[in-house]
């Protein structure tokens, strides 16, 4: 029987993350775009993230405090056959919500769902072959945050249609519309395989904030940003931290 199937981002990631670190090496982040300065930018360095968490939790970005929590994941699968060829599709889906307490914060945190969608096709070339292959029909996530006194923002990330292993996406509110973009560049000057290192987060052509999700995470805020700004990008930071691409395992 011979086979065909994607790689695994998840243990790419892993992999590359785990020799970085060997040998008191300096872990492995997230590059800046080419040509961003980035003093200009204040490290908000997260503690306490576990990636594997079940329920809930709690962890923080600098010093704000971040509690979580995390439904099971719900999934249905349908089957088709034609001929010599089956396929599968499954739909998976998980809720989870994220907070950051600040009495004096408008935002109150990020209810958010996440869902993928992969077809597995199998071709029955001989009574001895089979050949085989999975791929990623949709990887999607969905947040609606909160805010006192408005009618709240909307954070969206979905597969780039020319890239499957990139996402774009967007934060946009009344008063504000950002660009999300994924990007696989690590501090090291070279890509991660496949994987995603962190998002970048840009408005009007100006970078606001990057999140870093290899290891143990980070954030990097634009300085002289306004109180609302900062809490905005800050929820929606947690919201991308927190979440979990059903479709790769992988944050």
């Amino acid at each position: 029987m011979k086979s065909f199937k994607l790689p695994s981002i998840l243990s790419i990631a892993f992999t590359s993350t785990l020799i970085t670190t060997l040998n008191g090496c300096t872990p492995l982040q997230a590059s800046f775009p080419p040509g961003v300065d980035q003093t200009n930018y204040t490290l908000h360095e997260v503690k306490g993230l576990q990636s594997f968490a079940f329920t809930s939790g709690n962890y923080s970005i600098g010093s704000h405090p971040v509690e979580w929590t995390r439904s099971a994941s719900s999934s249905q699968s349908s089957k088709t056959s034609i001929f010599m060829v089956s396929s599968e599709n499954h739909v998976s889906q998980q809720s989870y919500t994220v907070s950051i307490p600040n009495s004096g914060s408008a935002i109150k945190g990020a209810q958010c769902k996440s869902q993928a969608e992969i077809e597995a096709s199998a071709i029955k070339a001989s009574k001895t072959d089979t050949f085989s292959s999975e791929g990623i029909i949709s990887s999607t996530l969905s947040c609606e945050l909160s805010a006192t006194g408005k009618s709240g923002y909307k954070l969206e990330l979905a597969q780039d249609s020319n890239h499957i292993m990139k996402k774009r996406g967007k934060l946009k509110g009344d008063d504000i519309s950002v660009a999300i973009e994924s990007t696989g560049n690590s501090s090291s000057g070279m890509a991660l395989m496949g994987g995603i290192t962190g998002y970048y987060l840009t408005e009007a052509g100006r970078l606001l904030a990057v999140v870093d999700v290899l290891n143990g995470g980070a954030v990097f805020l634009a300085n002289n940003l306004d109180n609302q700004k900062q809490d905005l990008l800050l929820n929606a930071s947690a919201a991308l931290l927190s979440y979990k691409d059903l479709a790769t395992k992988h944050r």
